[in-house]
C-alpha cells in the first residue's frame, strides 16, 4: 500500500510537471509565433526602406550630374573670356570681370553643396545598411530559438531587441549649408519642393497619415488634411472660436492664433504681451512656461490661456492686448474653459481645485472641491455645461465630478476608471458627460436628472486605444465622439447606437461602473507621429483640430459617404 501511495504521488508529480512543461511549450508556441510575425513586419519594413533609399540615392546623383554639367559651362565661358584677351566685359551688369568671377563663385558653391548631399546620401545608406544587419542578426537569433524550442530559447526571444527602423534625412546636413546668393533661386526652390515631402518607389509624393475604417461601422467617412500647423515646441492643447473662424493653440511659453480658412499665424500671446513672431515671444515671455488650455468667449472677443505658471490669462483678441490676469490657484493650471454667456471662467488646477472667474472683473466667485469630497489630487480638465449649471472636472484620483455652477453643491461623482482622467466633455443636449483615462478608455455617463443627485450612472465604455486617452470631444450636433491617444490615433465613435445595457445599475453601494463596451471606433486616423493631445472641432463645420507631441497642429476636413 505504502508502495502504491508512492508510485500514486509520484505520478502525480509527473503528471503535474508534464503540464506545466506542456503550459511552457504553449507560451514558447505563442512568443515564437508573435516574434515571427515581427521579423515579417521588419522584412517588409526593410523592403520598403531599400526601395525608398535607392530613389533617394538615384535623385542625388542625377541632381550631382546637372550641377557639375552647369559648374562645366561656367568654367568654359570664363576660358572663352581669357583666350580673347578681355580684362573686361562690357555691356554687361557690372561692367567688369565681377559678373564672371560670380558666376564662378555660383557655381563653386553649388559643388560644394552637391557633394554635401551626397555625403548625405551615403549616411543615409550608412545607416540603411547597420539597419539590414540587424534585422539578419535579429532574424538568425529567432531561427536558433525556434530550433531549440527551450524556456531559454523562448526568453532569449522576449528579451530581443526590437529594431527601431531609421528614418531617411532628405534634408542636406548642416555643412551643406549654402547662402541664398550662392545657389539659383529657381534650383533652390525646386530642390526644396522635392526634399520637403516624402516620395514612394516611383517618386509620388507620400501622405504622413492614414485612415482605417471599421467593417460594422454604421457610418463611413472620409478625411483631407487642410492645414498643418509647424510649432517649435509640443502643442499641448488646441480650440476653435465660436465663429469657427480662428485656431488657438497652446506651447512652450506662448498661445497662438490662426486663421482656419488660410492657416495663417495672426499673432502670439507670450508673457504680458501680444507679439507677431517666435522671437519677439521667447523675450516676452520669462522662461519655460507650457500654456496648457486655450478656450475662447462665445463672441470670440475673449481668449483664456491657462499656464504652468499657476495664472489664468484672459486676451482682448480685437485690441490685441491683455485685459485679466486671474491668480489664486497654487499649481500648475491643465485647464480652461468659458461659460456659455461669456460670464464666466473655469479653471482647473493640480491644486486639487477648479475655479469659476468672473470674467469681466477677474474676481474668484467661487472654489469647487473640498477636503471632504473634492478631488484628492489635481485636477486635469474642466468643462461647463451647455446650459450654465453644471461644471465637470476630470482629476488625476480616477474620478469624475460634477458640481452645480450657482450652489457648488456636489451632483455626481463618477467612480469607473482605472487611471487618472485626463479629459472630459458636455454632449451638445448636456445629458451625458465623455471621460477620456490613463486606463486606454472612453466612458459615457449619464448625468443626474433635477433633483436627482448622485443617480448618474455608466452608459458605455469605448475600449479601442493602445495608450492613454488624453482628449475627448463631442461633434457639435453629437454624432460623433472623438478621442485622441497616446498611441499617435484619433478614433471616432458613435454615441448614437450603443449596445443594450445589461449590467445593474449603480446603487447607493455599488459604483457606477455599469454599462455596456464596445471596442471597435468607426474610424481611426494615424495623423501624428507622438501622442495626440488635444483634439477640437469647428462648431459649424465638418472640421476637427489636434494638437501633437511631434510639435505641430493639423485641421481635418471630414464628409459623410454612403456605405
Amino acid at each position: 500500500s505504502e508502495v502504491l501511495d508512492n508510485l500514486k504521488t509520484e505520478f502525480e508529480q509527473l503528471n503535474n510537471e508534464a503540464g506545466l512543461y506542456k503550459a511552457q511549450r504553449d507560451e514558447n508556441e505563442r512568443k515564437l509565433d508573435a516574434q515571427l510575425t515581427e521579423l515579417s513586419l521588419l522584412q517588409q519594413s526593410l523592403g520598403e526602406l531599400e526601395r525608398t533609399h535607392l530613389k533617394i540615392k538615384q535623385n542625388y546623383e542625377d541632381e550631382i550630374i546637372r550641377l557639375r554639367r552647369q559648374l562645366e559651362s561656367g568654367i568654359q565661358a570664363n576660358s572663352v573670356i581669357e583666350s580673347n584677351g578681355l580684362s573686361k566685359v562690357t555691356g554687361g551688369p557690372g561692367r567688369n570681370g565681377s559678373d564672371s568671377a560670380s558666376a564662378l563663385a555660383t557655381a563653386a558653391g553649388i559643388v560644394g553643396l552637391s557633394a554635401a548631399v551626397g555625403g548625405g546620401a551615403t549616411e543615409a545608406l550608412d545607416s540603411f545598411a547597420a539597419f539590414r544587419d540587424g534585422v539578419e542578426r535579429r532574424a538568425a537569433a529567432v531561427a536558433t530559438a525556434a530550433a531549440a524550442n527551450t524556456p531559454a530559447a523562448a526568453t532569449a526571444i522576449a528579451t530581443a531587441p526590437t529594431l527601431p527602423l531609421p528614418t531617411p534625412s532628405l534634408a542636406p546636413p548642416a555643412s551643406a549649408t549654402v547662402s541664398a546668393s550662392a545657389v539659383p533661386s529657381t534650383n533652390a526652390a525646386a530642390t526644396s519642393a522635392e526634399t520637403s515631402k516624402p516620395v514612394d518607389v516611383q517618386g509620388r509624393p507620400l501622405e504622413d497619415w492614414s485612415v482605417a475604417h471599421h467593417a460594422s461601422a454604421r457610418s463611413r467617412l472620409s478625411l483631407e488634411l487642410v492645414h498643418s500647423l509647424e510649432h517649435d515646441s509640443v502643442v499641448c492643447c488646441v480650440r476653435f472660436s465660436g465663429d469657427g473662424r480662428y485656431l488657438a493653440t497652446g506651447c512652450n511659453k506662448s498661445a497662438a492664433l490662426y486663421e482656419v480658412d488660410t492657416g495663417r499665424r495672426v499673432c502670439l500671446f507670450a508673457g504680458e504681451a501680444v507679439v507677431d513672431t517666435v522671437a519677439a515671444a521667447d523675450a516676452a515671455a520669462s522662461g519655460d512656461s507650457y500654456v496648457r488650455s486655450v478656450c475662447f468667449s462665445p463672441d470670440g472677443r475673449l481668449l483664456a490661456s491657462g499656464a504652468e505658471d499657476r495664472v489664468v490669462r484672459v486676451w482682448d483678441i480685437q485690441v490685441r492686448r491683455l485685459q485679466k490676469t486671474l491668480k489664486g490657484h497654487n499649481k500648475d493650471i491643465y485647464s480652461v474653459d468659458f461659460s456659455g454667456d461669456g460670464r464666466h471662467v473655469l479653471s482647473g488646477s493640480g491644486d486639487r481645485r477648479a475655479k469659476l472667474w468672473d470674467a469681466t472683473s477677474g474676481e474668484c466667485v467661487r472654489t469647487f472641491g473640498d477636503e471632504a469630497e473634492g478631488p484628492r489630487d489635481g485636477v486635469t480638465s474642466v468643462a461647463v455645461s451647455p446650459d450654465g449649471r453644471r461644471i465637470a472636472a476630470g482629476s488625476l484620483d480616477r474620478m469624475v465630478r460634477v458640481w452645480d455652477t450657482e450652489t457648488g453643491t456636489l451632483l455626481d461623482r463618477f467612480d469607473g476608471h482605472n487611471d487618472s482622467v485626463y479629459s472630459v466633455a458636455f454632449s451638445p443636449d448636456g445629458a451625458m458627460l465623455a471621460s477620456g483615462s490613463l486606463d486606454k478608455t472612453l466612458k459615457l455617463w449619464e448625468l443626474s436628472s433635477a433633483g436627482a443627485a448622485g443617480s448618474g450612472k455608466c452608459r458605455h465604455t469605448f475600449a479601442g486605444h493602445k495608450d492613454f486617452v488624453l482628449s475627448v470631444v463631442f461633434t457639435p450636433q453629437g454624432g460623433w465622439l472623438i478621442s485622441g491617444s497616446k498611441d499617435r490615433t484619433v478614433q471616432f465613435w458613435d454615441p448614437r447606437h450603443l449596445p443594450a445595457d445589461e449590467r445593474p445599475a449603480a446603487t447607493a453601494t455599488t459604483p457606477s461602473t455599469g454599462g455596456s463596451t464596445s471596442s471597435s471606433a468607426a474610424l481611426t486616423l494615424t495623423g501624428h507621429h507622438n501622442s495626440v493631445i488635444s483634439v477640437s472641432h469647428s462648431p459649424n463645420a465638418p472640421m476637427f483640430a489636434t494638437g501633437s507631441g511631434d510639435r505641430r497642429a493639423r485641421l481635418w476636413r471630414y464628409a459623410q459617404q454612403e456605405k
